[in-house]
Protein backbone atom coordinates (compact mmCIF):
# COMPACT_ATOMS: atom_id res chain seq x y z
CA UNK A 1 0.00 0.00 0.00
CA UNK A 2 1.30 3.55 -1.20
CA UNK A 3 0.27 6.60 0.86
CA UNK A 4 1.24 10.25 0.78
CA UNK A 5 1.67 12.96 -1.90
CA UNK A 6 0.32 12.60 -6.02
CA UNK A 7 2.84 11.69 -7.88
CA UNK A 8 4.56 14.56 -9.94
CA UNK A 9 4.46 13.63 -13.55
CA UNK A 10 8.00 16.05 -14.08
CA UNK A 11 9.35 13.35 -11.58
CA UNK A 12 11.65 10.20 -12.68
CA UNK A 13 12.28 8.98 -9.12
CA UNK A 14 10.09 8.13 -6.61
CA UNK A 15 11.52 7.36 -2.85
CA UNK A 16 8.64 5.17 -0.33
CA UNK A 17 9.84 5.73 3.20
CA UNK A 18 8.53 1.92 4.80
CA UNK A 19 6.08 2.04 7.81
CA UNK A 20 4.24 0.16 10.01
CA UNK A 21 1.27 -2.67 8.32
CA UNK A 22 3.17 -2.82 5.65
CA UNK A 23 2.76 0.65 4.41
CA UNK A 24 4.84 2.68 2.33
CA UNK A 25 4.68 6.88 2.08
CA UNK A 26 5.95 8.37 -1.21
CA UNK A 27 8.72 10.90 0.10
CA UNK A 28 7.37 14.44 -0.88
CA UNK A 29 10.73 16.40 0.61
CA UNK A 30 13.48 17.21 -1.73
CA UNK A 31 16.00 14.95 -0.58
CA UNK A 32 18.44 14.51 -3.85
CA UNK A 33 17.44 11.38 -5.45
CA UNK A 34 13.44 11.86 -5.80
CA UNK A 35 14.30 14.15 -8.19
CA UNK A 36 14.47 14.34 -12.21
CA UNK A 37 17.42 12.55 -13.04
CA UNK A 38 19.03 14.89 -15.78
CA UNK A 39 17.70 17.05 -18.78
CA UNK A 40 14.98 17.19 -20.43
CA UNK A 41 15.14 14.81 -23.71
CA UNK A 42 14.20 14.95 -26.68
CA UNK A 43 11.29 12.38 -26.27
CA UNK A 44 9.39 15.08 -24.08
CA UNK A 45 10.05 13.73 -20.58
CA UNK A 46 13.12 13.50 -18.00
CA UNK A 47 15.10 10.39 -18.01
CA UNK A 48 13.84 7.81 -15.84
CA UNK A 49 16.24 4.46 -14.07
CA UNK A 50 16.43 1.47 -15.76
CA UNK A 51 17.11 -0.52 -12.18
CA UNK A 52 17.67 0.29 -9.30
CA UNK A 53 20.11 -1.42 -6.69
CA UNK A 54 20.59 -0.82 -3.10
CA UNK A 55 24.39 -1.12 -1.39
CA UNK A 56 26.65 0.08 1.38
CA UNK A 57 29.52 1.16 -1.26
CA UNK A 58 31.05 3.54 1.48
CA UNK A 59 30.80 1.19 4.78
CA UNK A 60 29.30 3.47 6.67
CA UNK A 61 26.48 1.48 7.70
CA UNK A 62 23.90 3.44 5.60
CA UNK A 63 22.29 2.21 1.92
CA UNK A 64 23.12 4.37 -0.90
CA UNK A 65 21.06 4.07 -4.23
CA UNK A 66 22.70 2.80 -7.98
CA UNK A 67 21.16 4.04 -10.75
CA UNK A 68 21.27 2.33 -14.14
CA UNK A 69 19.59 4.78 -17.27
CA UNK A 70 20.53 3.10 -20.68
CA UNK A 71 19.18 6.04 -22.89
CA UNK A 72 22.32 5.86 -25.21
CA UNK A 73 20.22 8.23 -27.63
CA UNK A 74 20.28 10.82 -25.14
CA UNK A 75 24.04 10.86 -23.85
CA UNK A 76 22.51 10.45 -20.29
CA UNK A 77 24.91 8.26 -17.69
CA UNK A 78 24.34 6.09 -14.33
CA UNK A 79 23.92 7.85 -10.90
CA UNK A 80 25.35 6.69 -7.87
CA UNK A 81 23.58 8.45 -4.71
CA UNK A 82 25.30 8.55 -1.37
CA UNK A 83 23.09 8.40 1.88
CA UNK A 84 23.99 10.75 3.84
CA UNK A 85 22.70 9.40 7.23
CA UNK A 86 19.89 12.16 8.04
CA UNK A 87 17.72 10.93 5.16
CA UNK A 88 19.05 12.53 2.58
CA UNK A 89 21.24 11.73 -0.88
CA UNK A 90 23.83 13.91 -2.45
CA UNK A 91 25.05 12.54 -6.06
CA UNK A 92 28.75 10.69 -6.51
CA UNK A 93 30.29 12.90 -9.28
CA UNK A 94 33.30 10.85 -10.88
CA UNK A 95 34.82 9.69 -13.75
CA UNK A 96 34.04 6.15 -14.27
CA UNK A 97 30.30 6.61 -13.80
CA UNK A 98 30.22 9.14 -16.54
CA UNK A 99 30.10 6.87 -19.71
CA UNK A 100 27.45 6.96 -22.29
CA UNK A 101 26.33 3.24 -22.80
CA UNK A 102 22.85 1.19 -22.65
CA UNK A 103 23.20 0.06 -19.11
CA UNK A 104 20.77 -2.57 -18.19
CA UNK A 105 21.48 -4.06 -14.21
CA UNK A 106 23.90 -3.85 -11.85
CA UNK A 107 25.33 -6.43 -9.32
CA UNK A 108 27.23 -6.14 -6.34
CA UNK A 109 29.47 -8.49 -5.06
CA UNK A 110 33.52 -7.75 -2.86
CA UNK A 111 35.25 -10.12 -5.48
CA UNK A 112 38.59 -9.65 -4.38
CA UNK A 113 37.81 -9.77 -0.72
CA UNK A 114 38.78 -6.63 0.34
CA UNK A 115 35.94 -5.68 2.63
CA UNK A 116 34.11 -3.59 0.08
CA UNK A 117 31.45 -4.23 -2.59
CA UNK A 118 32.56 -3.81 -6.25
CA UNK A 119 29.92 -3.64 -9.19
CA UNK A 120 28.91 -5.79 -12.65
CA UNK A 121 27.08 -3.30 -14.54
CA UNK A 122 25.67 -5.37 -17.82
CA UNK A 123 24.92 -3.31 -21.12
CA UNK A 124 22.88 -4.57 -23.50
CA UNK A 125 24.67 -4.97 -26.82
CA UNK A 126 27.75 -6.72 -24.79
CA UNK A 127 28.92 -3.32 -24.03
CA UNK A 128 28.79 -3.96 -19.89
CA UNK A 129 31.59 -2.39 -17.08
CA UNK A 130 33.27 -3.19 -14.59
CA UNK A 131 33.98 -0.94 -11.52
CA UNK A 132 36.40 -1.95 -8.70
CA UNK A 133 36.33 -0.16 -5.62
CA UNK A 134 39.27 1.26 -4.11
CA UNK A 135 37.36 1.88 -0.28
CA UNK A 136 37.83 5.40 -0.44
CA UNK A 137 35.19 6.21 -2.18
CA UNK A 138 36.65 6.49 -5.79
CA UNK A 139 36.22 3.32 -8.31
CA UNK A 140 38.46 2.20 -11.10
CA UNK A 141 37.09 1.12 -14.27
CA UNK A 142 38.70 -2.18 -15.17
CA UNK A 143 36.21 -3.49 -18.11
CA UNK A 144 39.49 -3.51 -20.53
CA UNK A 145 41.62 -5.49 -17.84
CA UNK A 146 40.09 -8.29 -16.57
CA UNK A 147 38.68 -10.14 -19.82
CA UNK A 148 35.51 -10.69 -18.85
CA UNK A 149 32.74 -11.98 -21.22
CA UNK A 150 30.10 -8.93 -20.69
CA UNK A 151 26.33 -9.19 -20.89
CA UNK A 152 23.07 -7.17 -20.29
CA UNK A 153 22.66 -9.28 -16.67
CA UNK A 154 25.11 -10.71 -14.39
CA UNK A 155 24.64 -12.80 -11.46
CA UNK A 156 27.38 -13.46 -8.45
CA UNK A 157 28.10 -16.80 -6.65
CA UNK A 158 30.88 -19.08 -5.50
CA UNK A 159 29.46 -22.16 -7.67
CA UNK A 160 33.21 -23.83 -7.20
CA UNK A 161 32.61 -23.46 -3.68
CA UNK A 162 36.77 -22.27 -3.22
CA UNK A 163 36.03 -18.80 -1.41
CA UNK A 164 35.81 -16.61 -4.54
CA UNK A 165 32.94 -15.21 -5.99
CA UNK A 166 32.52 -16.12 -9.58
CA UNK A 167 30.45 -14.15 -12.24
CA UNK A 168 28.05 -14.86 -14.70
CA UNK A 169 27.37 -12.43 -17.17
CA UNK A 170 24.72 -13.75 -18.98
CA UNK A 171 27.06 -14.54 -22.13
CA UNK A 172 29.76 -16.06 -20.12
CA UNK A 173 30.90 -17.97 -17.06
CA UNK A 174 33.86 -16.20 -15.60
CA UNK A 175 35.67 -17.85 -12.91
CA UNK A 176 37.34 -15.65 -10.27
CA UNK A 177 41.18 -17.00 -10.23
CA UNK A 178 41.89 -14.99 -6.49
CA UNK A 179 44.32 -12.85 -8.21
CA UNK A 180 41.88 -10.17 -9.13
CA UNK A 181 41.17 -12.41 -12.64
CA UNK A 182 38.75 -13.82 -14.30
CA UNK A 183 38.87 -16.72 -16.09
CA UNK A 184 36.49 -17.75 -18.82
CA UNK A 185 34.52 -21.23 -18.49
CA UNK A 186 33.73 -23.24 -21.93
CA UNK A 187 32.44 -26.88 -22.65
CA UNK A 188 30.83 -28.98 -19.77
CA UNK A 189 31.90 -25.96 -17.44
CA UNK A 190 30.01 -23.45 -19.13
CA UNK A 191 26.02 -23.61 -18.10
CA UNK A 192 25.34 -21.77 -20.73
CA UNK A 193 24.13 -18.22 -22.09
CA UNK A 194 21.02 -16.34 -20.59
CA UNK A 195 19.95 -14.32 -18.05
CA UNK A 196 20.62 -16.64 -14.89
CA UNK A 197 20.15 -17.40 -11.03
CA UNK A 198 22.68 -19.22 -8.78
CA UNK A 199 20.61 -21.40 -6.52
CA UNK A 200 21.00 -24.10 -4.50
CA UNK A 201 18.02 -26.04 -5.37
CA UNK A 202 18.89 -29.53 -3.80
CA UNK A 203 20.69 -28.40 -0.65
CA UNK A 204 23.79 -30.35 -1.40
CA UNK A 205 25.97 -27.71 -1.05
CA UNK A 206 26.85 -26.38 -4.47
CA UNK A 207 25.37 -23.62 -6.55
CA UNK A 208 23.39 -24.82 -9.48
CA UNK A 209 22.24 -22.32 -12.15
CA UNK A 210 18.49 -21.33 -13.76
CA UNK A 211 17.71 -19.03 -16.58
CA UNK A 212 13.86 -18.59 -17.67
CA UNK A 213 15.40 -17.83 -21.37
CA UNK A 214 17.99 -20.48 -22.24
CA UNK A 215 19.70 -18.39 -25.44
CA UNK A 216 19.50 -19.91 -28.84
CA UNK A 217 17.00 -22.66 -28.20
CA UNK A 218 14.13 -20.52 -26.77
CA UNK A 219 13.86 -22.29 -23.21
CA UNK A 220 13.64 -22.39 -19.82
CA UNK A 221 16.52 -24.66 -18.47
CA UNK A 222 18.26 -25.88 -14.87
CA UNK A 223 21.76 -26.79 -15.06
CA UNK A 224 22.76 -29.06 -11.94
CA UNK A 225 26.21 -28.24 -10.51
CA UNK A 226 28.29 -31.92 -10.66
CA UNK A 227 30.55 -30.63 -7.80
CA UNK A 228 33.73 -31.09 -10.25
CA UNK A 229 33.30 -27.93 -12.07
CA UNK A 230 30.93 -28.74 -14.75
CA UNK A 231 27.50 -28.92 -15.23
CA UNK A 232 24.18 -30.89 -16.14
CA UNK A 233 20.80 -30.24 -17.49
CA UNK A 234 17.90 -31.85 -15.29
CA UNK A 235 14.20 -31.39 -16.00
CA UNK A 236 11.64 -30.52 -12.95
CA UNK A 237 8.37 -30.69 -14.58
CA UNK A 238 6.53 -27.40 -14.97
CA UNK A 239 9.34 -25.22 -13.73
CA UNK A 240 11.49 -26.64 -16.80
CA UNK A 241 8.78 -27.31 -19.03
CA UNK A 242 6.76 -24.02 -19.19
CA UNK A 243 7.88 -21.54 -22.21
CA UNK A 244 10.76 -19.46 -21.53
CA UNK A 245 10.26 -15.57 -20.80
CA UNK A 246 12.21 -12.37 -20.10
CA UNK A 247 10.81 -12.06 -16.75
CA UNK A 248 13.55 -12.51 -14.04
CA UNK A 249 13.55 -15.50 -11.13
CA UNK A 250 12.92 -14.77 -7.51
CA UNK A 251 14.01 -17.56 -5.37
CA UNK A 252 13.55 -17.67 -1.51
CA UNK A 253 12.12 -20.46 0.97
CA UNK A 254 8.26 -19.00 1.91
CA UNK A 255 7.41 -22.07 3.63
CA UNK A 256 10.18 -22.21 5.64
CA UNK A 257 11.21 -25.74 4.70
CA UNK A 258 14.82 -25.73 3.74
CA UNK A 259 14.88 -25.76 0.22
CA UNK A 260 14.23 -22.80 -2.14
CA UNK A 261 11.10 -21.94 -3.85
CA UNK A 262 10.71 -19.43 -6.85
CA UNK A 263 8.41 -17.79 -8.82
CA UNK A 264 9.14 -16.52 -12.66
CA UNK A 265 7.90 -13.55 -13.82
CA UNK A 266 5.91 -13.96 -17.49
CA UNK A 267 7.18 -10.53 -18.99
CA UNK A 268 5.23 -9.92 -21.72
CA UNK A 269 2.27 -11.85 -22.25
CA UNK A 270 -1.58 -12.60 -20.69
CA UNK A 271 0.14 -15.55 -18.36
CA UNK A 272 -0.30 -14.82 -14.43
CA UNK A 273 3.08 -15.52 -12.70
CA UNK A 274 4.34 -18.44 -11.97
CA UNK A 275 4.60 -19.85 -8.56
CA UNK A 276 6.92 -23.31 -7.78
CA UNK A 277 7.31 -24.99 -4.63
CA UNK A 278 10.58 -27.23 -4.13
CA UNK A 279 9.39 -30.95 -3.15
CA UNK A 280 12.67 -30.84 -1.17
CA UNK A 281 15.06 -34.12 -0.19
CA UNK A 282 16.82 -35.43 2.50
CA UNK A 283 19.48 -33.01 2.99
CA UNK A 284 19.72 -30.66 5.84
CA UNK A 285 20.07 -26.80 5.72
CA UNK A 286 20.91 -24.01 8.23
CA UNK A 287 18.87 -21.30 8.44
CA UNK A 288 20.89 -18.06 9.57
CA UNK A 289 19.03 -14.39 10.27
CA UNK A 290 21.14 -11.29 9.53
CA UNK A 291 20.76 -7.96 11.55
CA UNK A 292 23.36 -5.29 10.79
CA UNK A 293 24.84 -3.06 14.27
CA UNK A 294 27.86 -1.34 13.13
CA UNK A 295 26.77 -2.41 9.55
CA UNK A 296 22.94 -1.39 7.89
CA UNK A 297 20.43 -2.85 9.62
CA UNK A 298 19.33 -5.32 7.03
CA UNK A 299 22.57 -6.55 6.46
CA UNK A 300 22.81 -6.21 2.89
CA UNK A 301 26.52 -6.77 1.40
CA UNK A 302 27.03 -9.38 4.31
CA UNK A 303 28.97 -12.56 4.02
CA UNK A 304 28.32 -15.14 5.96
CA UNK A 305 31.03 -18.42 6.20
CA UNK A 306 30.39 -21.59 7.64
CA UNK A 307 32.32 -24.91 7.90
CA UNK A 308 31.03 -28.15 6.52
CA UNK A 309 31.42 -31.91 5.50
CA UNK A 310 29.86 -31.69 1.71
CA UNK A 311 30.26 -35.57 0.24
CA UNK A 312 33.19 -35.99 2.12
CA UNK A 313 35.12 -32.90 1.44
CA UNK A 314 35.49 -29.98 4.57
CA UNK A 315 34.54 -26.72 3.31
Amino acid sequence: MYEGVDRNPEKAAYLYRGGPEGKFTLVGQDVGINRPLGPWLSYGWYPYPWAVSWVDYDQDGFLDIYLTTAWTHDSTVDQLWRNNGNGTFSRVLTDVFNIVFDSQFACWADYDDDGDPDVFVGGLSGTGRFYRNDGNGHFTDLTDSLGLTLGWYGAWGDYDNDGRLDLHAQTGLCQNDGAGNFIAQTGSAYPGRGPATWIDYDDDGYLDYFTPYYLATDRRCLMRNNRDGTFTEVGLGGLTDDAATWGMPAWADYDNDGFLDVVVCNRASNKPNDLYHNNGNANRWLLVKLVGTASNRSAIGAKVRTQATIWGESV
